[in-house]
């Protein structure tokens, strides 16, 4: 391990002030701590915001749920959020362990990188880390992408990435320049040339808040995760779905997938052919089947496939029961 400085800081103007590529924040670190030592991120000074006027809480209102960028996930699991947003507490209850949910912030968790085996061992110059290839498009490739997007092919780590995506939320960004906000499907971007990261946030911003439209009472929802291991894994795929179901048809289906690729895969064709019909089994598996055929998986990942299938198919027949 390296030699950095630590400084709590009580504002976030001062926070603004000193933050740059060599001074990073510090909220949970659960995953900040683990890339520090496998030397992935070496910075000169950890700035800590937890006792900044940041928030923690977790309000909804009429027009939207806004997550404050320090609110745990913990916080998201034990809310009292009802069966619209059941998706996030699915997701937040899913994520890790208890300890590490008691720490791990909602912001810090759509911050997260790749845990690829590759690009997290430090022998191995990756083309995530400043290489020319990704080792793992020919090599051990079993928990990665199904769905093209990068020269990279490690999937997003986020289960409530996926959620958030579906729910059409934003994050508040701040800097010294002011306040902006993205929606979270455009924050979230695969790394490219020039670019390789997985989000536009910029060494000098922080993220100060996600903000998820409300939605409608006739909306249910739900989180489907499938794991190597039953419990603390992260997601070999994911499945996050909300459905409107009135007067027996889909009037609204919001679907996105976890684990198969640098970022959430909305799936926003099934949507459009689900919107408005009367839901049935045979329509579920001939219109998942349809769509996620097109997926590419890599030689050891095929069996991502039919992973996704069932979920998606149980995911459906849980919210139209």
């Amino acid at each position: 391990m390296f030699e950095f400085d630590y400084e709590r800081q009580t504002t976030l103007t001062n926070v603004l002030q000193k933050i740059d590529t060599s001074r990073q924040v510090l909220a949970g670190g659960t995953d900040l701590l683990t890339r520090m030592k496998a030397g992935l991120d070496q910075p000169t000074e950890l700035l800590d915001i937890k006792a900044t006027e940041l928030e923690s809480a977790l309000n909804l209102s009429d027009d939207e749920l806004v997550l404050g960028a320090l609110c745990t996930l913990s916080d998201v699991d034990e809310s009292s959020l009802d069966g619209r947003y059941q998706l996030l507490k699915d997701a937040a209850g899913q994520a890790a362990t208890q300890q590490i949910r008691n720490r791990a912030t909602v912001a810090g968790n759509l911050l997260q990188a790749p845990r690829c085996w590759y690009y997290r061992h430090p022998d191995v110059d990756c083309w995530r880390k400043g290489g020319t290839q990704c080792p793992a498009r020919e090599g051990r490739n079993s928990h990665h992408a199904i769905v093209e997007m990068s020269p990279c092919v490690a999937v997003h780590p986020s289960d409530l990435a996926a959620c958030l995506v579906a729910l059409e939320a934003s994050v508040d960004i701040l800097s010294r320049e002011g306040q902006r906000s993205e929606k979270v499907a455009d924050f979230l971007v695969s790394p490219v040339e020039g670019h390789r990261r997985e989000t536009v946030l910029k060494s000098d911003e922080i993220v100060t808040a996600i903000r998820v439209p409300t939605l409608g009472e006739g909306y249910r929802s739900c989180y489907l995760k499938a794991m190597d291991r039953k419990v603390w894994a992260f997601a070999l795929c994911g499945v996050a779905a909300a459905v409107d179901l009135r007067d027996g048809r889909l009037h609204d289906v919001r679907l996105c997938l976890s684990g198969v690729a640098n970022t959430p895969v909305r799936l926003e064709s099934l949507e459009t052919v689900l919107r408005g019909r009367e839901p049935s089994a045979q329509l579920f598996a001939e219109a998942i089947d349809n769509v996620v055929d097109d997926f590419t998986p890599l030689s050891e990942n095929g069996y991502k496939v039919d992973l996704v299938k069932g979920l998606l198919k149980n995911a459906l027949e849980k919210l139209t029961e």
